[in-house]
């Protein structure tokens, strides 16, 4: 198990997520896990009014998803535990605690969620250069194989010279 915090979004998708570790939110996702017997992977989605510091539960995800990713890069292989729970099912609960914070990045879809934060003022070029050069987890963006990246860059300023041009 692990929590983590959503950094950015566009459209509704994660841009930019961070692992992390949030006692209470863990406590109620024991406690709602346990209250509907369920088993399996999930992903609950909490989000903390402002106003009371209250943390209320949005949604439920009973599947894999981007997460596993970022959880597998802390430590938290998420995919080889429930596998090896197929294999030999254990009669207890075990937990593995992430061993770092991680950070996940869609560096294509971030650039223009960061956008939206910087022009809102929460966000600095300086700060999302270095959330990019920080981030663990590239997820379209592979500096060992750098070509579909920029195909993918050129292709979107391609796009956008034809819009200017036409």
């Amino acid at each position: 198990e692990l929590t983590g915090r959503k950094l950015r979004a566009r459209t509704g998708a994660s841009t930019c997520v961070a692992v992390s570790h949030e006692p209470e939110v863990l406590f109620r996702g024991r406690e709602i896990v346990e209250a509907l017997g369920f088993t399996g992977v999930l992903t609950m989605d909490f989000k903390r009014d402002a106003r009371d510091e209250q943390l209320y539960l949005l949604a439920i995800h009973p599947r894999f998803n981007l997460w596993h990713h970022a959880a597998t890069v802390a430590g938290v292989a998420i995919p080889a535990l429930v596998y090896e729970d197929c294999l030999h099912p254990v009669a207890g609960r075990f937990t593995v605690r992430p061993h770092k914070d991680v950070v996940w990045m869609n560096t294509h879809d971030d650039v223009g969620a960061a956008l939206a934060h910087m022009r809102a003022g929460r966000l600095s070029l300086s700060g999302w250069l270095k959330e990019l050069v920080r981030a663990d987890v590239h997820e379209d963006l592979c500096f060992a194989d750098p070509l579909p990246t920029l195909f993918h860059l050129a292709s979107r300023a391609r796009a956008l010279f034809a819009g200017v041009v036409a």
